[in-house]
């Protein structure tokens, strides 16, 4: 509800906030999340927002998910289905998240490997 969101805005933004700027980055975080396709906003004057999982395209997934991997190096692959930035940013069901990777190293974005029976992701040479 519209309360909800005034509440984690005012939780996050600085004090004294003039009103016209709280107004503005509401409607720019809501779009841009609406944009990655984990909001759903229907009306205009009296909204109805709705939360969703994601279903990114997978080599736009691969593509955020590597960029990552490129500041902190190689990672598990259950991290990047759970806690990277593209997980969070998306919120994909892991099983997509699964499919997005797999898409990601066969396009050359993502590179997999192994340590200790456990799947790690580097990046891909596409990504070099």
């Amino acid at each position: 509800d519209g309360q909800a969101w005034d509440r984690f805005l005012l939780s996050v933004l600085r004090p004294g906030v003039p009103h016209e700027a709280f107004v503005k980055t509401r409607s720019t975080v809501q779009s841009a999340l609406r944009d990655v396709g984990v909001l759903e906003i229907a009306g205009s004057r009296d909204r109805s927002i709705r939360v969703r999982r994601g279903r990114p395209d997978p080599l736009a997934y691969s593509w955020v998910l590597a960029r990552q991997l490129a500041e902190l190096g190689e990672q598990a692959e259950g991290w990047a289905l759970r806690d990277a930035f593209a997980a969070r940013l998306f919120a994909p069901r892991p099983d997509y998240a699964a499919i997005c990777v797999d898409a990601g190293v066969t396009a050359g974005l993502l590179r997999r490997g192994h340590l200790m029976a456990q799947s790690r992701l580097q990046v891909g040479s596409e990504m070099s």
